[in-house]
């Protein structure tokens, strides 16, 4: 006989490995949130899909300017990626309460972080629309 597995799809699916995302808005304000949901769909050409919720900022920021920085953080960033991921960066600037530093990106006008191990310049190419999350394929 099969085995009916009771768990949420969420919890058997996570945790999965946390992230950076930073975006910009078309004034120019930076933004940085955790996230969590990217996997890559091909390598070559090279496209990761990030799926985010249709209520983030973020969202709101990468419907403007269709870009995003994905920055793989180190051990070393556990405290930092706890406060990007508890407060909204519409009325807070999380670069300056998390205390992390920025630098041009060299393909997108999104800053990414200074101390992140290896930095994503992404474009999206298509916004996929799904019940309660935006996901976005990008190259």
């Amino acid at each position: 006989m099969k085995k009916v597995i009771s768990s949420d799809m969420y919890h058997l699916l996570h945790p999965k490995m946390t992230f950076l995302l930073t975006s910009i808005s078309n004034d120019g304000k930076p933004n940085v949130m955790t996230c969590a949901w990217a996997t890559p769909v091909s390598e070559e050409p090279p496209i990761v899909i990030v799926c985010l919720s249709k209520q983030h900022y973020t969202t709101k920021l990468i419907k403007q300017t269709k870009e995003f920085v994905i920055n793989i953080p180190t051990k070393r960033l556990i405290k930092e990626l706890w406060i990007c991921g508890k407060t909204s960066g519409k009325d807070t600037d999380k670069f300056k309460k998390a205390k992390l530093k920025t630098a041009p990106a060299k393909k997108v006008k999104v800053p990414l972080s200074v101390i992140a191990l290896v930095t994503l310049n992404v474009r999206y190419g298509k916004q996929l629309r799904q019940a309660s999350a935006t996901p976005y394929l990008a190259k």
